[in-house]
């Protein structure tokens, strides 16, 4: 099972990234963990392109700051196949959508797995 692969609880409320790098900035990260530190028995799952020291960084940043454990947000990285990456979307509870570059194909992706969406109201389209 992905959850037993990833060391994801069956009792915890799963959040999902898959902002990349392009879409990428410290404020999408503080209000992802802003919502990590309200959800105590919750997880994010960070699976994007990009630089994944930068992701880790702000994460940790941004962690340290509000008093949440780094612990509590995983990095996964990107897969070979289209099939293999739609996947993670069994595995997510809630998917947060980039801001503010907002709505799009994850977007689309989540709810056609039927998994709810939470965004930000933006002005801009990626």
């Amino acid at each position: 099972r992905s959850s037993d692969l990833y060391r994801i609880g069956l009792d915890q409320v799963i959040y999902l990234s898959v902002a990349p790098g392009r879409k990428f900035n410290r404020e999408l990260v503080e209000a992802q963990v802003a919502i990590l530190k309200q959800v105590p028995n919750s997880i994010l799952i960070h699976k994007a392109a990009g630089d994944v020291a930068v992701f880790q960084g702000a994460y940790q940043q941004a962690c340290q700051a509000a008093g949440v454990s780094l612990h509590r947000v995983k990095f996964i990285p990107r897969f070979p196949t289209e099939e293999e990456h739609r996947q993670i979307y069994a595995l997510a509870d809630v998917l947060l959508d980039s801001y503010p570059y907002n709505g799009g194909t994850h977007t689309l992706e989540a709810l056609w797995f039927e998994v709810p969406v939470v965004t930000r109201k933006g002005e801009q389209f990626l």
